[in-house]
């Protein structure tokens, strides 16, 4: 058998109990000849959807041939896989008169040795003879067997019948001829469940023979035709620990569980019942239910619809290449895909160009991740795009989880890494009640941040109204020595104005001198007065002379009239001359008389005692300054007490923001010991537990802190805000006081041009802090467990993730640091249980992880340069269901024409091992 580039297993409609019109028994098909009978019982077949037909027949293969004719004539091509089925009735008694039904499903590779081989070789020990059914031995058998007493009047084909029905096959016999090397591997047994024809029938009423004959014949069966819920669960190994021990020891272990049509008639139950087999429609696909009958085998009784729980637009149906050096299509099953291949084989770029192609943010979050470096396949331009299982290509970007090669490891070695924790987050956000805590923590922190801000803020404006204050005081002056300074001023004003007090007749004095200087300045204001009046008079009397001179003279030009006036003219102008000259003698006697009220002045003013008495009145503006002074000191004392005492009050304040920002954080702290206290040895799943310490992170506190630190300003002994000596008992009181240092500005000098102590206030309201969240396995922690093992907590997590999650998951060698003892029992029965609900693709090169898994679809990369192995490109990648096999060929080269089972057990270490452990009563080709 070969491959063409299959997407690997789906979910099929399988009906392994079909019989024909060819049927000896109960054949209730009718029509009006036999060709058309078998025309329209062809031509339901082809009306329906069933996939794989297990011909039946009593005693025969008659109808599996005539069905097979009609699929090589050109009907039937809704039918991908068609099997014999001989059913038999074994000579174990079952309810009533009836014996349990027994059938034997054979590979169509031995079709043709079934009748010669297996059919007529069976025996009948009827008395001292024995029965072969054969013709002529069945018709012999009816003769000698029969009580009707007209047998003998009966035809051949009657005589047939009923011998048939009187035959019964012997189970050991059966199954030793099936152990014949013809048959072995080729052939497949189901026995009736719980009919009246059942093995069931044979227990019950306390009969031990009972129990033994069923146990042997289960025990030689590899599987049942039931419906019966109880008898699934028990075959499935789920029912109870007894049950299943019983199973597992006594009858041959567990089993698939078919339903099957059993028409007999156009009006039975044909495309109304059937089993859902998820396997390649081959022999090599049945034998595979044996294995894993649970993962594998569905009754349509249970599940009409296809049991596959994935939406179209859930999972990737494929890559497509846009350049010759690649295969143009690689198909993916919406189950559990691997990728195998020799080294360099293209395993880890075909993963990167899903990814890729899925959405370029798939890859560029992995490159983010600090600490981890993703090999970069870029330099290969596949140009590929996926469509979904809708087979349409994602509108946006569809998100994948992509785990390249050693991410896991990478990310496991400290269990505090960020990508860690947000994985284990993650996971743990399914469950509601650990989720609210962690959220709650997280609140915690927000709602620190925020209140410390807000403390931090008023604590700054504070500060800031301090720096005013000491501003304002030392423009001021000290209190003391203003009070002092004030004392001093004040007793020399005192003093000075005790010293400048007038005596009782130096006061009578000093009023007599000031009436009589007043007198003398009035005078001296009426004389001077006096004096501009005249000095006007004066002006004006000349101006008046001069203007009638020069009238007179230009203004007469008759000489006779200026004779007749001309007497009268100089009359006139020598009066005015003499009024200008009483004018000027008046002005005299004004200005003597200013000069002696000026000696008057003079006088009164040189008198010794007046001198005395003024020069005392003098010094009396020396007291004025002083009382400036000491207004000025008075209120300069005043300002400063004032802004002291608001200094203190702002002083006090500080103190109780100091001591609420104390409280806060000690709150925190309370309340998150709480929360780590609550989540602490909480279960998680069946194996893990929860292990949350809180810690106080000094890396990444010391590494946000260096941002603002000029490095060439430290010390020997590097920056002093430490935290390395802080405990969860001591970290309220020593962060507080770093954050009042700070805001006092006391570290300003180690800072870089252009930060400020804003700067680290605004770093300090993010408390350091964390809870992050250790998982114990086994009573080891994850801090502390070998890489191995926490890897596999690490992928439990990934794969896990949340239960409500459908995307795709990517993963490259997960097996890396583990060994085969937790790959088979841990990762195998996790890739195999989300693979139940999430599409996963793997790249691996452990068998186990391909054969144990059961994986829906292997897929064999190679790369071919020389297009000597490959079909046509460099980059192929053959896929299809892992029992696909077949075997090598030394004259083909081409890795297409091996088959997918064939490449297991060549490229990977312990195929054979993985298949046998898996498959124990399989033989490998």
């Amino acid at each position: 058998m070969g491959i063409n580039y299959t997407d690997g297993n789906k979910w099929l409609k399988w009906d392994l109990h079909l019989h024909t019109p060819d049927s000896v028994f109960n054949n209730g098909y009718r029509g009006n000849d036999k060709e058309e009978v078998w025309d329209t019982f062809i031509s339901n077949i082809e009306r329906s959807d069933i996939d794989v037909l297990g011909i039946t027949d009593y005693y025969s293969i008659s109808g599996y041939k005539k069905v097979l004719d009609y699929k090589k004539s050109g009907r039937l091509k809704n039918i991908k896989e068609i099997f014999p089925n001989v059913e038999v009735r074994l000579s174990s008694s079952a309810k009533g008169k009836r014996f349990i039904n027994y059938h034997i499903i054979f590979s169509p590779e031995v079709a043709n040795k079934i009748e010669e081989s297996f059919i007529t070789q069976l025996e009948f020990k009827e008395g001292r003879s024995t029965c072969h059914c054969k013709r002529n031995d069945l018709i012999d058998l009816a003769k000698d067997t029969s009580n009707d007493k007209d047998i003998n009047k009966k035809s051949d084909e009657e005589l047939y019948k009923i011998g048939l029905k009187y035959f019964k096959a012997d189970i050991e016999q059966i199954n030793i001829l099936l152990q014949d090397k013809k048959f072995a591997g080729k052939s497949f047994r189901i026995v009736a469940g719980d009919n009246d024809d059942g093995v069931n029938t044979l227990i019950g009423n306390g009969d031990d023979q009972g129990w033994g004959i069923r146990n042997n014949i289960l025990l030689k069966s590899d599987a049942l035709f039931t419906t019966n819920k109880k008898t699934i669960s028990i075959f499935m190994g789920n029912h109870s620990s007894e049950e299943k021990e019983m199973v597992l020891n006594q009858q041959g272990g567990l089993k698939p569980c078919f339903q099957g049509s059993d028409a007999h008639s156009f009006n039975d139950y044909f495309n109304e019942k059937w089993t859902w087999i998820k396997a390649e429609p081959s022999f090599s696909g049945l034998l595979q239910t044996k294995f894993e009958p649970e993962r594998r085998v569905k009754e349509s009784k249970y599940s009409k619809n296809n049991p596959s729980k994935k939406n179209d637009t859930e999972w990737i149906q494929s890559l497509e290449f846009n350049d010759s050096s690649f295969q143009s299509k690689v198909l993916f099953n919406p189950g559990l895909n691997a990728i195998i291949g020799g080294k360099s084989s293209g395993k880890s770029m075909l993963l990167y160009e899903i990814a890729k192609a899925a959405d370029p943010t798939n890859v560029e979050n992995v490159n983010k991740i600090k600490g981890y470096h993703l090999n970069n396949y870029d330099d290969i331009k596949g140009n590929a795009v996926i469509k979904l299982g809708n087979q349409k290509i994602p509108d946006k970007g569809f998100r994948v989880d992509y785990i390249p090669q050693l991410f896991i490891n990478s990310i496991s070695e400290d269990y505090k890494n960020q990508e860690l924790q947000n994985i284990i987050k993650n996971n743990l956000n399914q469950n509601e009640t650990i989720s609210r805590n962690i959220q709650r923590f997280e609140d915690l922190k927000s709602e620190l941040k925020k209140d410390l801000e807000d403390k931090i803020f008023a604590y700054s404006d504070l500060t800031k109204e301090e720096a005013s204050n000491k501003d304002l005081i030392s423009k001021k002056g000290n209190p003391k020595d203003i009070r002092n300074n004030l004392k001093t001023k004040t007793e020399e004003y005192k003093s000075l104005s005790s010293e400048l007090n007038l005596e009782k007749a130096e006061a009578t004095q000093l009023k007599e001198y000031l009436r009589k200087k007043e007198n003398i300045n009035k005078e001296k204001v009426s004389f001077q007065s006096e004096l501009t009046n005249l000095e006007k008079s004066k002006i004006e009397l000349n101006k008046l002379i001069n203007n009638i001179e020069k009238i007179f003279k230009n203004a007469i030009s008759d000489e006779s009239l200026r004779k007749d006036i001309e007497q009268r003219y100089n009359k006139f102008l020598d009066f005015l001359k003499s009024k200008s000259n009483e004018i000027d003698k008046n002005i005299e006697k004004t200005e003597k008389k200013i000069v002696e009220n000026a000696e008057s002045e003079i006088n009164i003013s040189n008198d010794v005692n007046i001198k005395t008495i003024l020069d005392k009145l003098d010094r009396k503006k020396e007291l004025v300054d002083f009382q400036t002074e000491i207004e000025l000191l008075t209120k300069n004392l005043s300002i400063v007490n004032q802004t002291t005492e608001k200094s203190e009050i702002n002083k006090k304040k500080m103190k109780t923001l100091e001591l609420e920002i104390n409280q806060l954080i000690d709150s925190f702290i309370s309340n998150v010991r709480q929360i780590s206290k609550k989540l602490n040895n909480k279960r998680i799943g069946s194996t893990l537990s929860l292990k949350t310490p809180l810690d106080i992170n000094q890396e990444r506190y010391s590494n946000e802190v260096m941002k603002f630190i000029d490095k060439r300003r430290l010390s020997k002994d590097g920056f002093p805000i430490k935290i390395n000596s802080f405990s969860l008992d001591n970290f309220a009181d020593e962060w507080t006081k770093i954050i009042i240092k700070v805001l006092n500005h006391e570290f300003d000098d180690w800072l870089k041009r252009g930060y400020s102590s804003a700067d680290l206030t605004g770093l300090l309201t993010k408390i350091p802090i964390d809870m992050p969240i250790n998982l114990n396995k086994e009573e080891d922690d994850l801090s502390k467990m070998s890489p191995g093992k926490r890897a596999i907590v690490v992928l439990e997590l990934l794969l896990e993730g949340n239960s409500l999650d459908r995307f795709p998951i990517l993963i490259d060698q997960p097996e890396d640091n583990l060994d085969n003892r937790s790959i088979s029992t841990e990762l195998v029965p996790l890739l195999r249980e989300i693979s139940s609900r999430r599409q996963v693709i793997i790249v691996t090169h452990n068998a186990n992880l391909v054969v144990l898994t059961d994986a829906d679809e292997v897929i064999v990369a190679n790369q071919d340069p020389e297009i000597l192995e490959n079909q046509n490109n460099r980059f192929e990648y053959i896929s299809g269901p892992l029992e696909n096999s077949s075997g090598f060929s030394e004259d083909n080269q081409k890795l297409a024409s091996h088959g997918i089972r064939d490449d297991i057990t060549d490229i990977l270490e312990g195929g054979v091992e993985a298949f046998k452990t898996r498959e124990k009563k399989y033989l490998l080709n």
